[in-house]
């Protein structure tokens, strides 16, 4: 059988199944061990899978079967009580639906020294990989399948999708799209494959014996999908169910009466297609439990982790369909907005009390998850986003294809400081995939987008890096400010702080800086330098009077709110000239270019909360006259329309599911200052060790410490801004 489903059914056995898990452990283990005896009754364990079977081939070896969770403090009850009462068993088989792999093999090599015990565990994959054949385990694999997981499957649709459906039809097609979205082609139409998956949803659970007319299969439809121009939803549909009911197809067609039903092998394929994303739900729960309890610590009392996993689950996949809707209402008024520490940390206050754990560790679980995200989780991730995307269309208009196709399909694309940043902090990663940022931007000019700075974003990153520098030359106690946020990516890499003047010479020298950073940007990301201050100059002085007041106002604001005392009015006068610039350069471009809100080819990638808003802001001081599009894009806007846009063909597959779902640094942002002396002190104390892991031992230990001291809860750019702004007035040797 599939392995999904028996694997599946194992993982939902609960501490009052283990009668059944007995009863299906013997059936495998009766494979090798014909004649299974019971050897002790229910007793000192308080009756549940208290048994042990003895084979009477072999009197030295004991079984036992469990479904008890913490199956290590189990084995050793169990070998305890062998010692007392068996003392002349030798080998101990541990039959289990818990999965423990090689975290058992320390507890085997404990019990053959001390016990002379032989342990061997056999647990939920020693199961799945054996359920197929002798046809004794296939029965019994297809039997507990059939009471555990078919039920769930007929009636699931994504269960506990955040989705504001009431209509459980319309949480099927989601789940169909979900299942369907990572084998659609990058050629294929995106509304004939939406159609022909919300198809198969309407279809789900027919057989021969139970059809559904036509007529049926359009309501279902139409119940969640908008009509559009008249015939046009009707159209789609037909033409959909003639595709799938071709010869062979997933669909069977009864002419005479014009009903469908879906064919028994495409129901033995949703069966374990199904199986296979409750699994990679159960694994996202999972992680996400497993973070936030490392967060909390040794203070868990009496946290339900099973509840906690599902509760953090659904407050991401909530911000996953914000962001899909998002997503697709930008295709229509042309601004994008980026998901970011603070929208993670709205949604999981919302839980209130019945969260139990705080809503900022909450948070850092979920950016921890997104940040090293495990291959199934990132899969699952992607598969979310883009079925949410589509969702989101569909509810929209029925012709998805139409209006992915008024998004650009090539251009330049200026990036912010914002942008740049997080690029350079990401070199400090190990594994190139956790480089989300470069990810992204490496398939955005693989795709053929131009990715471009002014001089004037370049001015701020060589400000930055001379930040760190300057922050290097002073004591901790006496540096007024936030920790850079280069110098914070730094610490948290796990390298020593002794060595930063030199990793930063890899950079940018002392003679001239700003053209070694240009140097750097371009041969490392291929970035290159192109000015719009021509064209911002040359703007309608209107446009420009309005944009730099905005602006102006921002930088107050912020400087206020971060320091007073260092109030600087030329400093703040050149980051608003850099912002105009990218502002209005980028609207000047757009003159010559004729298109749809999202379909120009000029923009400004950004992840300013300002940026992002820019042309409600205008609106609200020029009226009609504001421009008629923002100029700001998002990453995460820009990662999903590489994932669905015009140019996914231009991406290779593997590239494609690497994007990332979420795009957020501030878990890199503004050390502790604690932990900056935690990292030296620990380095010290373990001098001996070889540095590639001596690093990964300080990033390990700097993970906790950070998860108790709580997380930083601003997100995107404001850590950022205030570590630029602070020297973006002085000299570029002054640190030196």
């Amino acid at each position: 059988m599939p392995q999904s489903r028996i694997e599946l059914a194992l993982s939902l056995l609960s501490p009052s199944d283990w009668r059944v898990f007995e009863k299906f452990a013997s059936e495998f283990l009766a494979v090798e061990f014909p004649s299974l005896r019971t050897t002790a009754s229910p007793a000192g364990d308080g009756g549940r899978d208290a048994e042990l079977y003895s084979p009477l081939e072999d009197s030295t070896v004991v079984v036992q079967m469990s479904v008890q969770q913490d199956w290590d403090a189990k084995i050793r009850q169990t070998v305890k009580r062998l010692g007392e009462t068996f003392p002349g068993v030798t080998e101990l088989i541990y039959a289990t639906n818990q999965t423990i792999g090689a975290d058992g093999d320390a507890l085997k090599r404990k019990l053959r020294t001390e016990a002379k015990i032989s342990l061997d565990i056999r647990d939920r994959h020693w199961f799945v990989e054996r359920a197929g054949a002798p046809a004794q385990r296939a029965v019994a694999a297809e039997t507990l399948a059939k009471q555990f997981v078919d039920p769930l499957i007929m009636s699931t649709g994504v269960q506990g999708s955040p989705v504001p459906l009431k209509d459980g039809e319309a949480r099927i097609a989601l789940l169909q799209l979900a299942l369907d979205v990572a084998d659609t082609s990058s050629e294929r139409n995106l509304t004939k494959s939406c159609f022909e998956s919300l198809v198969i949803a309407a279809l789900r659970g027919t057989s021969s014996d139970d059809m559904r007319t036509r007529a049926e299969v359009h309501r279902a439809i139409a119940a969640f999908v908008p009509a559009g121009v008249p015939g046009q939803l009707e159209a789609l549909i037909d033409g959909a169910l003639a595709r799938v009911a071709k010869k062979n197809g997933p669909i069977k067609h009864h002419r005479s009466s014009d009903q469908f039903h879906i064919s028994h092998a495409e129901a033995t394929l949703l069966k374990e297609q199904t199986a296979r994303f409750l699994i990679e739900e159960q694994g996202l729960s999972d992680e996400l439990a497993a973070r936030a309890l490392r967060a909390v610590g040794d203070d868990q009392g009496e946290i339900d982790r099973d509840e906690l996993g599902v509760q953090l689950r659904s407050i991401l996949e909530t911000v996953i369909l914000q962001r899909a809707e998002d997503f697709a209402a930008a295709v229509t008024t042309g601004e994008s907005v980026h998901v970011d520490a603070q929208t993670l940390l709205n949604e999981t206050s919302r839980a209130g009390s019945s969260l139990r754990v705080s809503p900022e560790s909450a948070v850092e679980a979920i950016q921890d998850v997104l940040a090293t995200p495990s291959s199934s989780t990132t899969a699952h991730l992607r598969r979310l986003a883009d079925s949410y995307t589509l969702f989101a269309f569909l509810r929209q208009t029925p012709d998805v294809q139409k209006v992915v196709l008024t998004v650009f399909a090539d251009g330049k694309i200026w990036l912010d400081t914002s942008a740049v940043l997080p690029l350079i902090a990401e070199t400090l990663l190990d594994s190139p995939d956790h480089r989300h940022y470069t990810q992204l931007l490496r398939a955005a000019s693989d795709a053929g987008l131009e990715l471009l700075v002014t001089p004037g974003v370049i001015e701020e990153v060589e400000r930055h890096l001379n930040l760190c520098a300057a922050f290097c030359h002073v004591p901790l106690d006496e540096w007024n400010g936030r920790v850079p946020f280069i110098y914070s990516a730094y610490i948290y890499s796990g390298r020593a702080s002794g060595m930063f003047l030199s990793w930063l010479e890899g950079i940018r020298g002392r003679a001239r800086p700003e053209d070694d950073v240009r140097e750097y940007l371009h041969d490392l990301f291929s970035i290159s330098e192109e000015s719009l201050e021509e064209l911002a100059d040359a703007a309608d002085p209107i446009l420009r009077a309005a944009v730099k007041e905005l602006w102006m106002e921002q930088h107050d604001q912020r400087r206020q709110s971060m320091d007073p005392g260092q109030m600087d009015p030329a400093t703040v006068a050149r980051l608003v000239a850099h912002d105009v610039e990218n502002t209005i350069g980028v609207l000047e471009m757009r003159k010559s270019e004729s298109a749809s809100p999202m379909g120009y080819r000029s923009w400004w990638l950004t992840m300013d909360r300002t940026a992002l808003r820019i042309k409600s802001y205008l609106r609200d001081r020029m009226g009609s006259d504001a421009p008629k599009s923002s100029p700001a894009l998002s990453p995460d806007f820009l990662s999903q329309y590489l994932q669905l846009g015009p140019m996914r063909a231009s991406l290779e597959r593997g590239d494609s599911v690497a994007l990332p779902v979420i795009l957020d640094i501030s878990h890199l942002e503004n050390v502790p200052r604690e932990l900056i002396d935690f990292s030296d002190e620990f380095r010290s104390s373990h001098a001996e060790v070889e540095e590639r892991v001596l690093r990964r031992m300080v990033r390990d230990q700097l993970d906790e410490h950070r998860t108790r001291l709580g997380p930083i809860a601003a997100g995107g750019w404001n850590a950022m801004e205030k570590s630029i702004n602070d020297r973006i007035k002085a000299t570029p040797a002054s640190a030196e």
